[in-house]
């Protein structure tokens, strides 16, 4: 077991396509699953799962997550039979509501941003904000084929 030092959110998926959130600090860990009518899960700096709302007042870096989680869970469910790299780049974009929009001059700003394509096994990443900048495929890891996994 690896000791949890930080608040954090984390989101993991296996082989066989399944996923999830976790809600983790050094006091508690929480696994969320999608809702039974849903095909997705969302995270957002922030904490959401009801047990570790009460840590989010710690000082986790949330830079207006509840507004962030929203946009992106509401673009999730409104588009639910049409996941693709080009709605998660939307989303990321700004086109659904505010993301990563932020006001430079007051000293805040995306500092990268990645979409991961886990059918296609590929990975899409910007450095810097999304609003700004394009998506390019990092093709720095080499995903496992299912024959070497055998």
């Amino acid at each position: 077991m690896i000791p949890i030092a930080s608040q954090q959110t984390l989101t993991v998926m296996d082989n066989c396509g399944n996923f999830a959130v976790i809600e983790c600090n050094c006091n508690h860990v929480e696994i969320i699953k999608p809702a039974e009518n849903d095909s997705f899960v969302v995270a957002a700096n922030g904490f959401t799962f009801q047990k570790m709302i009460e840590y989010n007042k710690h000082g986790i870096d949330d830079w207006r997550s509840d507004e962030r989680y929203s946009v992106a869970y509401n673009a999730l469910k409104e588009n639910r039979n049409c996941f693709s790299f080009e709605l998660a780049r939307d989303i990321l974009s700004g086109k659904y509501g505010f993301m990563c929009q932020y006001e430079r001059d007051k000293g805040a700003d995306t500092v990268w941003s990645v979409i991961y394509d886990i059918k296609n096994k590929k990975i899409f990443r910007v450095e810097g904000n999304p609003v700004r900048k394009k998506f390019v495929e990092d093709t720095r890891m080499k995903f496992m084929q299912k024959e070497r996994m055998k």
